[in-house]
């Protein structure tokens, strides 16, 4: 006798055994083999068993019935190991012969595992291809991991039958005893670099931990390798002792699911690379402020909100009195570390929605939010307090500091081209000029 196994995206497999006779195929309740699919016809295709061959001939269907990738004009006698595609279902043509009964679990050891080789994996992808399309399709669109993961967790978990399947990273392997598997199955597949099958678990002396516990029958687990090494698994299992074992098929397509984890883990790596690039980039190495390219960005967003909006920004630029003489007495390393001190104390006296930037030197730049000439005099008070009240401890001992700020509180910016930079700078140019140490505002109606 015949067996079908019906594998599609959405359903679990289905396996039918043909006896002789004549089996309908299509979208039609009322066919011999139900396809569910809305690229399949009604009734699509008709597979004829005799004894010694198995007939497949398309009914007409609309969008056509491919066997091993090419298009059928005309009956075909299938062999075992051929594949139908009918839509996004894929159905493989195997021997009743290959059931659960007849093979042995006697002999099987953890050791006989099945090395993922480059051939295997392009085998797998390529045989895997029709249910790997609209998947992968789905999770290229998501960027966050774990919801990759998980889709490709609830994917396969669906298309091999599993009871559970669970996606586990290198960086959680010291903890694998935690997620529900076994410790040893996970490290040989880990260790060898290959796909562990465990048809029977309760016929391999060699598994005595938690997959007896969690009663697992049958266990599959696939290595996700990345640059030649493991970088997490996949691991899936059956409690039911009625459910058949895992089989090639299983086998090749959760090895297709594992390179499409490592593409996503891969990705993700480059993102978050990227992110750290765009952060360096945007970011002052010394202090951490941010620099400013980075303030120039966001001072033009806070100006463009509070000219919609009809309202009042500040900003303010200071520097370090005498900083020069700073780094020519005590050297840049000292200087470095007043800049550093500073640039804290600036920070825990502003609110989270202000900017604050290193400006260049010793320079530093802030934009106060919906910030009046009242509060802006507040501010500018405290930020002069906060410096002075107490020195600066730096490698050659304690150091007193000062600052000098300049502000253009502005009530109305009539134009998000307006420059309240250019009124801020020349009030702090007043304040170095009138002595240093202290605050200049410039109170702006509009401009």
């Amino acid at each position: 006798m015949w067996k079908l196994s019906v594998r599609s995206t959405s359903k679990e497999p289905h396996e039918y055994v043909l006896k002789q006779g004549r089996y309908v195929l299509g979208r039609h309740s009322g066919n011999d083999i139900v396809i569910d699919d809305e690229s399949a016809s009604r009734h699509h295709a008709e597979i004829v068993c005799q004894e010694d061959a198995i007939l497949i001939r398309d009914l007409d269907s609309l969008n056509g019935t491919f066997v091993n990738r090419k298009l059928l004009t005309e009956p075909f006698a299938l062999s075992i190991g051929d594949q139908i595609r009918i839509g996004f279902h894929v159905i493989r043509i195997s021997s009743n012969a290959d059931s659960r009964n007849n093979s042995s679990t006697e002999n099987v050891d953890l050791s006989d595992t099945q090395p993922i080789t480059r051939d295997l994996l392009i085998e797998s992808v390529d045989k895997s291809s029709i249910l790997l399309h609209e998947f992968t399709s789905r999770i290229t669109t998501v960027l966050d991991l774990d919801l990759v993961l998980e889709e490709i967790s609830n994917f396969l978990q669906t298309a091999i039958a599993a009871d559970k399947c669970r996606v586990i990273l290198g960086n959680q392997f010291d903890n694998i005893d935690s997620f529900d598997f076994s410790r040893s199955i996970s490290e040989q597949a880990i260790s060898k670099k290959s796909v562990i099958v465990i048809p029977d678990t309760y016929h391999i002396e060699s598994i005595s931990d938690s997959a007896h516990q969690l009663l697992i029958q049958t266990a599959l687990c696939v290595p996700i390798l990345l640059n030649k090494g493991a970088i997490g698994i996949i691991y899936a299992y059956k409690t039911d002792t009625n459910a058949p074992p895992f089989d090639q098929n299983d086998v090749q397509l959760s090895i297709a699911v594992s390179h499409q984890a490592a593409l996503a883990i891969q990705r993700s790596q480059f993102i978050e690379q990227a992110k750290g690039f765009e952060q360096l980039a945007l970011t002052d190495s010394l202090t951490g402020l941010d620099n400013r390219r980075k303030f120039i960005r966001d001072a033009k967003i806070e100006i463009e909100r509070a000219t919609r909006f009809n309202h009042p920004l500040s900003l303010m630029i200071l520097d370090i009195d005498n900083f020069k003489s700073i780094n020519d007495s005590f050297g840049h390393l000292i200087g470095d570390q007043v800049l550093i001190s500073v640039a804290r104390r600036l920070e825990s006296n502003l609110r989270t929605i202000d900017l604050l930037a290193r400006y260049g030197g010793d320079e530093f730049i802030i934009v106060l939010v919906e910030a009046d000439y009242e509060y802006a005099s507040t501010i500018g008070k405290r930020l002069l307090s906060s410096i002075t009240s107490k020195p600066v401890k730096t490698d050659r001992g304690e150091l007193e500091i000062s600052i000098s700020i300049g502000v253009a509180a502005v009530t109305k910016l009539q134009s998000n081209k307006s420059n309240p930079l250019g009124i801020a700078d020349e009030a702090l140019y007043a304040a170095k000029s009138a002595g240093k140490n202290q605050i200049k505002i410039v109170k702006v109606e509009k401009i």
